[in-house]
């Protein structure tokens, strides 16, 4: 009798440890699922956030590129005038040089024979008012160059007038 005791209680030790192993696998198997579970809704949920990203930055390059071309477009329509000013500018000097064109301005000038030191008192004066003075190439030639810095001045602050609307357009893109 001994030994058929002995041989239940190995059975039911056996059996002990046959239960206890089931249930830590099928607690390391449901943690296996469990994670599985959890793993696919992480990656759903990143392949969202991904696509999210990678709209958001196709619309910022798409901005991007919008700006860059307006800044393009700002400096070549700015280079153009510039070079449109200079060769303008260099066509008056040379015809000013060649005597083909001269500067003048608008002189009072006396009438024959009349002296302008005696006749301070009032009267309609003998002046010619469309007599004019010739200037100078020299003169010329320094009215012109700074007639065309000016111009290129304005030029320019038009050109940054061009960038900042630019800059303003390119802050107002879409943002989804």
């Amino acid at each position: 009798m001994q030994a058929k005791a002995i041989l239940a209680l190995l059975g039911v030790v056996a059996l002990l440890f046959a239960l206890i192993g089931a249930y830590f696998y099928g607690r390391h198997d449901g943690a296996k699922i469990n994670e599985a579970a959890w793993q696919k809704r992480e990656a759903g949920i990143n392949a969202q956030a991904g696509a999210e990203i990678a709209a958001a930055d196709q619309r910022v390059l798409e901005a991007e590129r919008v700006h860059a071309s307006l800044l393009a477009k700002e400096s070549a329509e700015y280079q153009q005038s510039l070079k449109e000013n200079t060769d303008a500018k260099d066509r008056l000097i040379a015809d000013l040089r060649a005597g083909n064109r001269k500067l003048s301005v608008p002189a009072a000038c006396p009438a024959p024979g009349e002296n302008t030191l005696s006749s301070a008192g009032p009267g309609t004066g003998g002046g010619d008012a469309t007599a004019r003075a010739e200037l100078s190439q020299e003169a010329s030639g320094f009215l012109v160059e700074l007639a065309a810095e000016a111009d290129e001045v304005v030029l320019q602050l038009t050109a940054c007038q061009g960038i900042v609307i630019a800059d303003r357009v390119g802050m107002t893109a879409p943002s989804q």
